[in-house]
């Protein structure tokens, strides 16, 4: 009698535990959708900062090369200024010996 009164109380909690485990199985689902969509976007995210490092360098190569450029020009300029001034001098100078 007892068995039967154990068994009879298993058949009734039978349902409420299969809709349970329907759910949990359910919840399951969605929350590896969940994590499956996250990881997905996390990937996407490092692509993005990969492709911004990659550009931030090349700009970054770009820069330093200006900076040659410029650098460059700069002593040319300033050579060429001091070769003017020589050359100012040695006109200044001829002109007052020619003078004197």
């Amino acid at each position: 009698m007892a068995q039967a009164g154990k068994i009879q109380d298993s058949l009734r909690v039978l349902p409420v535990v299969r809709r349970e485990a329907a759910a949990w199985q359910t919840s399951s689902r969605f929350y590896q959708l969940a994590a499956d969509s996250l990881w997905r976007s996390n990937e996407l995210n490092l692509e993005a900062v990969r492709a911004t490092q990659a550009a931030f360098e090349g700009q970054m190569q770009l820069t330093q090369n200006e900076f040659a450029k410029a650098n460059a020009w700069q002593r040319k300029a300033r050579k060429r200024g001091f070769l003017n001034w020589l050359l100012l001098a040695g006109a200044g100078g001829a002109a007052y010996l020619f003078i004197h």
